[in-house]
């Protein structure tokens, strides 16, 4: 990626608020794009960010350093950076500057899926490295703005921007751990979880296959995870019953087969246990708004 000459503004957007999914369970992009010659300026006092979770990658400046604080912490980071805008958080400018920046906005309610899954932590903005993985994801990104009306366009963006997202916070964790290897067995694990949610596996095999013994397995997910496991591959199938609730007029025993719980009536105690009601009033709530 080019470092601009800052002349002109441009913003590139494209929102997804409205588009239906077909199959995704991942957390669902409200808009993405990129911006540049963005300004910022230094700020009196602090403002507070959008009633939105944004992750923001900024790629290149007109100067070397940005000092900056999020939540009242304070941030000294070279460019390209990550920035993780919690929702309303606060955010203090020292200085002007002049950027590019690619962003991804989600709902404010993601934040708690996000931090669940140890993507968010205490730390909030990180220097990273633009490698071919996250340019060409970036890139990819930003040519698909030119083909949103193909089928199954928004679970792309949803699966693409994820992705980028995971690749970001995994750079990050790499340089934080002496362990380097584990954040990546620890997210091939994931992304299993994320394909296979629905079926019979051994976690024992499973965690053999990827170089761990199950303690130091347990041990090492416990370092990026607060949820476990099991309660993370519990989260991934309440999540699909309830896109298959709100776009589907499947009944509750066939959703509980379909994502193998062992009855109907123990799916529905798991579902408002984790919801807060039945499948069937979240489904009526859904139709509603």
């Amino acid at each position: 990626m080019k470092k601009e000459k800052y002349s002109e503004y441009h913003n590139h957007k494209i929102n997804l608020e409205d588009q239906r999914r077909k199959f995704s369970v991942l957390p669902h992009v409200c808009e993405y794009g990129y911006i540049t010659g963005c300004v910022g300026l230094p700020l009196a006092d602090r403002i507070f960010f959008q009633n939105k979770l944004e992750f923001c990658l900024r790629i290149s400046c007109c100067q070397d350093k940005l000092i900056h604080s999020i939540n009242e912490k304070e941030y000294k980071t070279s460019f390209p950076h990550f920035l993780v805008k919690p929702p309303r958080g606060s955010y203090c400018l020292k200085e002007i500057t002049q950027r590019d920046v690619f962003y991804i906005l989600y709902p404010p309610e993601t934040m708690k899926y996000f931090q669940e899954s140890g993507i968010i932590t205490e730390n909030l903005c990180w220097e990273v490295e633009l490698t071919p993985e996250v340019s060409n994801l970036v890139n990819l990104l930003k040519e698909m703005m030119d083909h949103s009306a193909t089928f199954g366009f928004a679970d792309q963006v949803d699966l693409r921007c994820f992705q980028l997202v995971q690749e970001l916070v995994l750079m990050n964790q790499k340089k934080e751990s002496q362990q380097s290897l584990v954040p990546e067995n620890i997210n091939q694990i994931i992304s299993y979880f994320h394909m296979h949610y629905s079926d019979k596996f051994s976690l024992d095999e499973l965690i053999e296959v990827n170089g761990f013994s199950r303690s130091s397995f347990f041990r090492n997910w416990s370092r990026y995870y607060k949820i476990s496991p099991a309660k993370y591959i519990m989260n991934l199938r309440i999540n699909e019953a309830k896109r298959i609730l709100a776009e589907t007029n499947s009944s509750v025993e066939d959703i509980a087969i379909a994502l193998k719980f062992s009855s109907a009536t123990y799916f529905c105690a798991v579902f408002k246990n984790q919801c807060g009601c039945t499948p069937l009033q979240y489904r009526a709530q859904k139709r509603i708004d």
